[in-house]
């Protein structure tokens, strides 16, 4: 009986061994699994903002140039027509810079609030972690309680057991 009771004891403790490993390797499973999609998430962001970024100053590059090449040449012109259309281009060109000022003013809070989602995320990460481990060490601690409240027999009912096991 003390045997039976002890293996019962063993399974137990290997029970909960099993499943403390079980949860330590799915708790750093998806802590592997989270970090490589926000790493991925912000990988993206940035590579999205590169591109835009680039493709704006191209843009800008290339109308600047135009527009600079077309004043110019109206500036030469003594039409006082070309003149006005000149000075309405530079009118223009300016309204267009203020465009992407604005533009680029978005794009950066769009960044910022991009990597504030991202620290929530990962907070709400860390907090959920934290949350799973202190859950698991009071279902662990209960289990061993549990398992310290065995009935252990004693020598007196040991003897009553064999005792009518003999009869």
């Amino acid at each position: 009986m003390q045997a039976t009771i002890e293996d019962a004891r063993n399974a137990t403790q290997a029970s909960i061994a099993n499943a403390s490993n079980d949860v330590s390797t799915n708790n750093a499973s998806m802590q592997t699994l989270v970090q490589a999609s926000i790493a991925n998430a912000s990988n993206d962001v940035q590579a999205s903002i590169s591109k835009m970024n680039n493709s704006t100053q191209a843009a800008t590059t290339k109308m600047v140039q135009s527009t600079q090449a077309a004043v110019q040449k109206m500036q030469l012109s003594t039409n006082v027509n070309l003149q006005n259309a000149a000075k309405t281009m530079d009118a223009l060109m300016q309204d267009y810079r203020l465009t992407i000022q604005k533009y680029e003013i978005s794009l950066a809070q769009y960044q910022a609030d991009i990597q504030k989602e991202i620290a929530i995320y990962s907070n709400k990460m860390s907090r959920y972690q934290l949350e799973l481990n202190i859950n698991y060490t009071a279902w662990l601690e209960e289990q061993n309680d549990r398992i310290k409240k065995l009935p252990i027999l004693n020598f007196l009912q040991i003897k009553l057991i064999i005792k009518d096991k003999k009869l």
